[in-house]
């Protein structure tokens, strides 16, 4: 039995020899270990969860399917790092590489279906629709693209919203022609024309000292510079403002609805990191794209439906006509799926360290309060608080609930414990230490549950029902 795992207090060696039996009886193991596998390498993937095990992928590029034995049913090396959590689409799951590697395997065998090579890195989850037809992708710099699952082929593509490029959504495979370039006639002469008054006038005025800038001119040259700052190495919203400006945009997007692309500064991602995973429901793709705030799309040809200037966003969820956003600063807010209104906002803490996830009838959000990592229980229907319980690290993922009355939290310190809460009182039951972070969102199966951590280890436990 491993102390790791066991609730229960340790005895005194003293009276170890003499109550063993008892120890035996009265500390029941909470977990049994199913399996622990190792895919060789690290990974950030997560795992997609199969009827009969799982699927992920690791920075070396590998993607393996187990079964819930920890068998390893197939295995495909792809070369270059598997960053995102693979995505289901019908009998096949498609991974994308930080290489722009986009490849359909049969979830059968792991035969390959079809491949593109050059796009973009895929450094953001992507998502396909109920139907299985059309797979969602948000590149590095905030363009977002569908593909058409069967095949691979573009079925449109839009630049990031807000972009100077923005409102062209054509399909990679017919882009729009050049722009014309307008000829000189036959023997006109390529020398510029003869200054005019006013050009030698334009120009003696440039030959001595630059006009001092505007008030307007410098306030927008200062913003420029903080909006362009490199973002936390946590984020993954891409280049955020700095704070101030963040609460401050935030503050006014739950009144009203941003000023038009055209009006507003083009913001400028960070390539090297990824975007909160985007959202699919009610007809509508909502991704959040840092500087871009939070856009609504139409997956039928990427049509902008509603924007809201909503940044630095941690995650996002949905949950019936609700969108709940998180952002680092610490706010939680509720819009409207359909036009992105303002349904409530809540402060919980003073930071949010993870995503919004619903289970067991709860909003939960890992959060910072006085410097201690602590998760939240928030009510859906209007962000008032429930539960507010200690964590010994920060929760960076979604919770999990396990049969009716377990909540399984995972944990990103090096310990990687794996806590499990019981409702109603919401009281430790066990807590699993993986010495690994846990990163990821958990799968659970029955009385099963499977982690991945950082160091790439699949690990499994079975939890029995407690005894009546």
């Amino acid at each position: 039995m491993s102390p790791r795992a066991c609730p229960c207090t340790p005895l005194l060696p003293a009276l170890a020899l003499t109550l063993v039996a008892a120890v035996a009886v009265g500390c029941k193991e909470p977990a049994e270990t199913a399996f622990r596998f190792s895919t060789d390498a690290s990974s950030r993937a997560g795992l997609v969860a199969l009827a009969d095990g799982v699927i992920t992928g690791n920075e070396a590029g590998t993607v393996v399917r187990l079964d819930r034995t920890g068998r390893v049913v197939w295995r495909v090396a792809l070369g270059r790092e598997v960053a995102t959590r693979p995505v289901l689409a019908g009998d096949s799951v498609i991974v994308g590489t930080v290489a722009g590697d986009l490849v359909r395997l049969a979830v059968a065998d792991g035969a390959e279906r079809w491949r593109r090579s050059g796009e973009p890195p895929v450094l953001t989850p992507a998502v396909v629709d109920e139907a299985g037809a059309s797979l969602y992708l948000v590149a590095p710099d905030g363009a977002v693209r569908a593909h058409a699952v069967d095949t691979g082929k573009v079925l449109w593509s839009i630049p990031r919203p807000g972009s100077r490029k923005a409102g062209t959504n054509s399909p990679r495979e017919s882009p729009a022609p050049p722009a014309e370039k307008k000829e000189s006639p036959k023997g006109a002469s390529r020398k510029s024309p003869a200054p005019t008054p006013q050009t030698r006038e334009a120009a003696k005025g440039a030959s001595g000292k630059s006009a001092a800038p505007k008030p307007e001119t410098r306030k927008a040259a200062a913003g420029a510079v903080r909006g362009n700052s490199a973002p936390d190495s946590g984020t993954k919203d891409g280049g955020p403002a700095s704070r101030s400006e963040t609460q401050e945009a935030t503050a006014s997007s739950s009144q009203e609805s941003p000023a038009p692309a055209s009006q507003t500064q083009e913001a400028s991602p960070d390539a090297s990191h990824g975007f909160p995973a985007p959202l699919l429901a009610g007809g509508l793709l909502v991704v959040s794209l840092g500087d871009a705030g939070l856009v609504a799309l139409s997956p039928d040809d990427g049509a902008q439906v509603w924007r809201r200037d909503v940044r630095d966003v941690v995650g996002m969820k949905s949950w019936r006509q609700a969108l709940y956003v998180s952002t680092r600063p610490g706010r939680l807010l509720a819009l409207n799926f359909q036009d992105g209104s303002p349904l409530w906002e809540q402060s919980p803490a003073s930071s949010l360290t993870g995503p919004p996830s619903l289970s067991l009838g709860i909003l939960w959000l890992g959060a910072i309060a006085e410097e201690s990592p602590v998760l939240v229980g928030l009510s859906p229907a209007d962000g008032k608080e429930v539960a507010r319980l200690p964590l010994p690290d920060p929760l960076v993922t979604e919770v999990a609930s396990l049969r009716e009355d377990l909540l399984l939290v995972p944990t990103r310190g090096r310990q990687g414990r794996l806590v499990a809460l019981r409702q109603p009182g919401w009281e430790r039951v066990f807590s699993l230490r993986t010495d690994t972070p846990l990163r990821t969102r958990p799968v659970v199966m029955g009385d099963q549950v499977f982690v991945l951590g950082l160091d790439g280890r699949v690990l499994s436990w079975r939890v029995p029902p407690p005894e009546q």
